[in-house]
């Protein structure tokens, strides 16, 4: 009987749109102490400081994005004491919309979510 290979697991995401950022020095205060926040939950830098091409639509945000090994580590991070105490300073010049996001396993294909929604097309098609 041969042993199965571990479960593939999906990278964590925690991801923040700013908008009307004032840059000020508590605002510097917040983004320099915000990356030891991230150590213990294994965060990493997956955008930061970059300005997003827009493709589609009207949006005028800066985009940051933070990777965690998994969504659990991601959301473990967010409602950390060490975070939380950071949050004011950053709410309090720039509005922001700020979302975690399960990301896929390494081998993921559309073609599994298309399965999944099939049946619920099919059902609001009328066939």
């Amino acid at each position: 009987m041969s042993a199965q290979p571990p479960a593939p697991i999906a990278p964590g995401y925690a991801s923040a749109m700013l908008h009307d950022v004032r840059v000020t020095e508590e605002f510097l205060e917040y983004t320099e102490a915000i990356e030891p926040t991230m150590d213990p939950y294994a965060g990493r830098w997956v955008s930061h400081g970059r300005t997003p091409e827009l493709l589609e639509g009207d949006r005028h945000e800066d985009i940051v994005i933070t990777g965690f090994p998994d969504l659990e580590a991601a959301r473990a991070w967010s409602r950390s004491e060490a975070y939380q105490e950071l949050v004011p300073l950053r709410q309090r010049h720039c509005e922001a919309t700020m979302v975690l996001l399960e990301g896929v396993e390494e081998g993921y294909s559309s073609l599994s979510t298309v399965g999944k929604l099939h049946p619920a097309a099919t059902a609001q098609s009328g066939a």
